[in-house]
């Protein structure tokens, strides 16, 4: 089936129209409908309402010329094929109708069957060409546009020709203007420029780039990174480079979290291996003491004297290992999440005379006896009081002023408070001490570092006493800082509000201290119920001193059974026995004699379980390892 194709020839002189209208219908490869038309303006008219493929047109065409129709007619006619007839073999005609738009030109004194169907079939091709380039460019730029992925077209330089909406958003901009005609190379940081400029260059020799991992430049500044894969396209004999990126900023993400994770997780093995050394060397040393004294106490040849050094020195080692187990359970508290600020009457002067007293103590013992303490009050009342927590306001301090002391050799330590704006109360420690490095200072909250320990020096603790006051400033409402020049001092402080009464408050007395000899309970009957020996034979020399009657059970049930058929005043009653335990045993009690005082001697420390052991029934509890003073005065409350 033969084509078909519409002709127009434009040419005011009829003899060459007819003859160029007879060489295109003699040729059996199409069916042509042609139309003649004798002037530009006969043209303009019926172009407008027919279809047209081709135009031959004369250059002479009276006032006009045919370089001119052509001109003005490609801007409103942009699919139509123009060619030239000229009976001049004038370079300049020819060049100028080319620059005009035409698709070819022929010499009428050389015009043939041949030649003109040589002409047809190259300018039909050539549409055809054209069309399919225009609608693989349609269809490829409606794809662009669609996908979910984002695409980049490329020159075989590597310059951008076309990019779709979701490159735009990921580099956040929205006028495609900004971004056509830059080379790609400008969307990566300066130091991968050239590795992306290399991978474009092979893609030309291989055919593709495949899953490249760069940084993204955005319009914002937020480095974003791409997978980037990429093949080389050939259209129509021009090649072209289809990039396509996927956004995987969140996974770069990812992976850098799980790096300094990592990082973390290591350096706090490291800090935690480094901890237990020191802590298997910290509980050793008191021990020690604890365990060589003990085993000299008892010849019989020692002095009174020597005897008492030595009873001195098995206390000062229990109390340094009772410090050193209350540190860590502190720390197994803050990781819980299970310590409570108990807000009450906080009697601020009083707390920091107690803590004055305590350190020009340990001063003394420590033989720095000659550096000066002082006591720096904003408010001198005596009754001068806040609603805090006033045992963890104390415990912060009094970690502060050990500290101060542990790395002072010389000078001085000054601590206090002042009113800030009549809102908040500001607490200080300050000291002339060996400092810390700044290298140190941003880490020394965190748990288990020894900010304190040199080359010259190893200093003894835990490393955990500093983090304990960080977490309880912050559970008071504040937040402890610290400033500190190496070899010069440190400064420590924290402020929190301060919830205050200013009536006319009674001074607080002090409580009487009780001692092993204070009270007589002579004809008083206490149940203990314990299965340790070794706790049990304390507890009884203890109160035996205070002339209680001892009864004694070792599980829970005997302590019930021993309730029944004896006269029992209050009943010291050990949480952790065998077959029946504390809590059990207690339950049981309550329900045949409610009012009978039940205190609990327990090893727990979590608040969870103080609560509970008061939701059982019991009365009151003493936290193991019980001190004679504290155990005297809880008994003496309920009798």
């Amino acid at each position: 089936m033969a084509n078909f194709v519409n002709v127009v020839i434009v040419d005011d002189n009829p003899a060459d129209a007819n003859l160029l209208k007879r060489y295109i219908s003699k040729n059996e490869l199409w069916e042509a409908e042609i139309s003649i038309f004798d002037s530009a303006y006969t043209f303009f008219e019926n172009a407008k309402h027919q279809t047209i493929d081709i135009v031959f047109v004369d250059n002479i065409l009276g006032k006009n010329t045919g370089i001119e129709l052509i001109q003005k007619a490609k801007k409103m006619f942009h699919s139509i094929a123009f060619v030239l007839l000229t009976g001049f073999g004038n370079e300049n005609i020819i060049r100028q109708a080319l620059r005009a738009g035409a698709a070819d030109y022929l010499n009428k004194d050389e015009l043939s069957v041949e030649l003109i169907e040589k002409t047809i079939r190259y300018l039909l091709e050539k549409k055809a060409g054209e069309e399919k380039l225009k609608f693989t460019q349609n269809m490829l730029k409606t794809v662009i546009d669609k996908t979910k992925t984002a695409l980049i077209v490329l020159d075989t330089k590597g310059f951008i020709l076309e990019i779709n909406h979701v490159f735009l958003k990921i580099i956040q901009q929205q006028n495609t203007k900004l971004v056509k005609g830059r080379h790609v190379s400008d969307w990566t940081l300066p130091e991968f420029q050239n590795i992306f400029i290399d991978e474009i260059d092979n893609c030309l020799k291989t055919g593709s780039i495949n899953n490249l991992e760069l940084p993204i430049n955005t319009y914002s500044e937020i480095e974003k990174f791409a997978l980037i894969n990429g093949v080389l396209i050939n259209e129509l004999g021009n090649e072209y480079i289809y990039l396509m990126l996927r956004d995987i900023t969140p996974r770069k993400q990812y992976e850098q979290e799980l790096k300094y994770a990592k990082i973390k997780a290591e350096e706090s093995d490291r800090l935690k291996s480094a901890f237990l050394a020191n802590l298997s060397h910290e509980i050793r040393t008191p021990l020690n003491a604890i365990t060589g004294f003990s085993s000299i106490i008892i010849d019989e040849n020692l002095s009174t004297e020597q005897r008492k050094e030595c009873a001195q020195n098995i206390q000062d080692g229990s109390n340094t290992l009772l410090n050193l187990i209350n540190d860590i359970i502190e720390v197994s508290k803050i990781v819980a999440r299970q310590i409570q600020i108990i807000k009450s009457d906080c009697y601020v002067n009083s707390i920091l005379d107690d803590l004055f007293l305590n350190i020009t103590k340990k001063s003394k013992q420590t033989d720095k006896e000659h550096i000066e303490i002082s006591l720096k009050k904003s408010n001198p009342m005596t009754n001068f009081k806040i609603l805090s927590d006033p045992f963890r306001l104390k415990q912060i301090l009094n970690n502060l002023l050990d500290n101060a002391l542990k790395f002072t050799e010389k000078g001085s330590i000054e601590f206090g408070y002042s009113i800030k704006k009549s809102k908040y109360i500001e607490f200080f420690v300050q000291d002339s001490g060996i400092g810390i490095s700044e290298k140190k200072l941003s880490v020394i909250f965190e748990w288990f570092r020894k900010a304190g320990d040199t080359e010259q020096k190893f200093y003894r603790g835990s490393g955990i006493g500093l983090t304990i006051s960080y977490s309880l400033a912050g559970l008071l409402g504040g937040e402890l800082k610290v400033k500190s020049i190496s070899g010069q001092g440190s400064l420590f402080w924290f402020r929190i509000p301060m919830d205050i009464d200013q009536n006319d408050l009674p001074i607080k007395k002090k409580r009487f201290k009780l001692t092993p000899n204070t009270l007589n309970f002579q004809g008083k009957t206490i149940l203990i119920a314990e299965d340790e020996d070794t706790n049990f034979h304390f507890l009884k020399i203890a109160l035996l001193k205070n002339n209680f009657r001892i009864l004694r059970a070792k599980t829970g049930e005997k302590a019930i059974e021993i309730v029944k058929n004896e006269q029992v005043d209050i009943i010291l009653m050990d949480i952790k026995m065998p077959i029946l335990d504390g809590y059990e045993a207690t339950k049981a009690i309550k329900e045949i004699y409610p009012n009978l005082p039940i205190i609990a001697q327990t090893a727990y420390a979590m608040h969870k379980e103080k609560e509970k052991i008061l939701e059982v029934g019991c009365d009151d509890y003493i936290s193991k390892p019980i001190t004679l003073s504290s155990l005297i005065s809880v008994i003496s409350k309920y009798i």
